[in-house]
């Protein structure tokens, strides 16, 4: 593969792990403003959390965290990121103990700073979690990859998820 690489005048950098592949593809993105990038992401995946949260009779309440990591693509104006948002749900505590409740998102889009706008932006999950006396809860939606044009999807290799929609109780 070097060999080919060489032929076609390109080149190949080899990395040991995963963690310094990723170090050496956001070392050296551009600058774009984040707060920007959360605001796309919440009015992207908005339409959709809200309509999970009230089929259990719950709203989306404050945004908790956005966890954002964006990668260099090779179209000079474009940044691929992967994020995580994760909102307070109303109510926050329930008459069966459960309190600390949340919903969180988690997906891909592709960025353009300059534009200040997102497009293929795709959820990989949507999750609630809660606390109770006893412990913690989870329910978790995977979503299936219908979009083509994400280059780089995510990856399905645990064995209770599937490419399809799925709920886990």
């Amino acid at each position: 593969m070097l060999a080919d690489s060489r032929r076609a005048g390109g080149n190949i950098t080899a990395h040991d792990d995963l963690a310094s592949c990723l170090t050496a593809i956001t070392i050296q993105l551009p600058l774009f403003d984040r707060k920007s990038l959360v605001s796309l992401l919440i009015n992207a995946t908005m339409p959709r959390l809200r309509t999970e949260a009230s089929k259990r009779s719950f709203e989306i309440g404050k945004l908790l965290t956005a966890e954002i990591q964006a990668y260099q693509t090779k179209q000079a104006n474009w940044l691929a990121a992967d994020y995580t948002l994760r909102f307070a749900l109303k109510p926050s505590e329930l008459p069966d103990g459960r309190r600390g409740l949340r919903i969180s998102t988690h997906g891909s889009c592709y960025y353009d700073p300059r534009a200040n706008s997102i497009s293929a932006e795709f959820p990989w999950s949507i999750v609630s979690d809660w606390r109770t006396p006893g412990g913690e809860g989870r329910m978790a939606r995977v979503f299936p990859i219908e979009d083509s044009s994400i280059l780089f999807p995510p990856l399905f290799d645990s064995p209770w998820v599937r490419p399809e929609s799925i709920e886990l109780l």
